[in-house]
């Protein structure tokens, strides 16, 4: 007995999540209040604004970096209340900064090895999913930080050098960043 053979046809619609391009940037210097370098990192154009720029590029700065012998090296959001009332209290006064970035923070357990073989946002996105921290203190040279911005940006940021825990000191990150 012969059987009639039957061809099924469907149509419709598969959605494939493609992972997303990123930025890299590399060797960004930040310096604490009695450093060189500016304090004040804007994740959108790569650049660190001295106190002097801080007013005029306010809505751009996502992270604040301070040093001294108690935080020994912290990087946090220009909304969190310390940097605002104790480390930074004129550059972040209402006056001079009337918008602050609300950007959150959560130390990871990448490697520096898997940082740098990061080249899409997949593992960017998962390790920033759940960032609630204001701001990381104690951070060391291979720490690396997963971040979202105030605009729901997720990056990643490894420390490549850190140098002082007083107000000379300095930090040198790579920052990983969705484009």
């Amino acid at each position: 007995d012969k059987k009639d053979a039957v061809t099924v046809t469907e149509t419709g619609s598969i959605t494939v999540d493609k992972a997303g391009e990123i930025e890299t940037y590399t060797a960004k210097m930040m310096g604490s209040t009695g450093s060189s370098f500016g304090s004040f990192y804007a994740t959108s154009n790569n650049t660190v604004y001295k106190s002097a720029d801080v007013k005029a590029n306010h809505l751009k700065i996502d992270f604040v970096f301070y040093s001294d012998a108690t935080t020994r090296g912290s990087i946090g959001s220009p909304a969190d209340s310390d940097f605002k009332d104790v480390y930074y209290p004129t550059n972040l006064s209402d006056a001079n900064f009337p918008h602050r970035n609300d950007t959150r923070f959560k130390k990871t357990t990448i490697l520096a090895t898997d940082f740098d073989a990061i080249t899409d946002d997949t593992e960017i996105v998962a390790e920033a999913a759940g960032a609630t921290a204001t701001r990381i203190d104690g951070l060391d040279v291979a720490d690396v930080i997963a971040f979202t911005t105030n605009d729901g940006t997720s990056g990643l940021f490894r420390v490549t050098d850190l140098n002082g825990f007083d107000a000379a000191g300095d930090i040198e990150i790579e920052v990983k960043i969705q484009k």
